[in-house]
């Protein structure tokens, strides 16, 4: 794993993201409860049965529930899955 910072809260880990591109075209590695508070739905989709869990746990919660989180996230309407949530710039 690659150690990352997270834009939402500055904290620099390997705990699972959301790479979302920015405003200025960049890319971001949020953390999902992150960017979950900025609104993001799919990270609020992903966070859903995880709300206290980070590292670890939460991966193993993302293995264990990829496929249920992946169809939910694809149920979104495609503009609401390309929005910017989060707007760092």
């Amino acid at each position: 794993m690659v150690d990352r910072t997270c834009p939402g809260c500055a904290i620099n880990d390997d705990h699972p993201r959301h790479q979302a591109v920015t405003e200025a075209g960049d890319i971001a590695a949020w953390h999902t409860d992150c960017h979950a508070a900025k609104g993001c739905p799919e990270c609020t989709i992903a966070r859903q049965g995880a709300e206290n869990l980070t590292g670890d746990e939460y991966r193993e919660h993302l293995v264990a529930n990829g496929a249920a989180i992946n169809a939910a996230i694809q149920e979104l309407p495609e503009n609401v899955r390309n929005e910017v949530f989060g707007k760092v710039s």
